[in-house]
């Protein structure tokens, strides 16, 4: 399987899990301790139960929305070693076909992990100041490379 294809899955199968709500499915998908950072803040996910949080007002923000579509496009995909992948993604979230809010960008790091790739640093796109995300707060991003050369410098620190 090509990196893109890996990474292509990868983000199906946790769009797919969130609508199920299979913690566990999701859990198995995420490399503890994972960074979730935003355009103005980060925090550091380290227990089975903040990863639960997070996933579960995750859940309810979409319900909210009326969400019942969430399409992620590969932009850019990088490997970074025979068990680490860095990429770039666009997120969509849909009601009925209509976008619930603008478009966003993400940046993940995954990691093959104990046979799974797993999530180990995301970078998304949003405005939100505190975690767990309960509404995404969407800007325009400065220029096409903005996510990929923010999680590059955050790498370098």
């Amino acid at each position: 399987m090509s990196c893109k294809d890996t990474v292509e899955a990868w983000l199906l199968r946790t769009a797919v899990i969130a609508f199920e709500r299979d913690f566990a499915a999701f859990r198995e998908r995420v490399l503890l301790p994972i960074r979730v950072s935003t355009l103005t803040g980060s925090a550091v996910l380290s227990t089975d139960d903040e990863l639960a949080q997070v996933f579960f007002e995750w859940i309810e923000l979409l319900g909210s929305l009326g969400v019942d579509q969430s399409l992620r496009h590969v932009e850019e995909i990088v490997p970074d070693g025979p068990n680490r992948i860095r990429c770039r993604y666009t997120s969509e979230l849909l009601r009925e076909g209509m976008r619930v809010c603008p478009a966003y960008r993400a940046v993940c790091v995954l990691e093959f992990h104990e046979g799974v790739w797993k999530a180990q640093d995301v970078w998304v796109e949003v405005e939100n100041r505190s975690f767990p995300l309960t509404a995404p707060r969407i800007r325009k991003p400065r220029d096409e490379g903005d996510a990929t050369a923010r999680l590059a410098r955050e790498k370098t620190t």
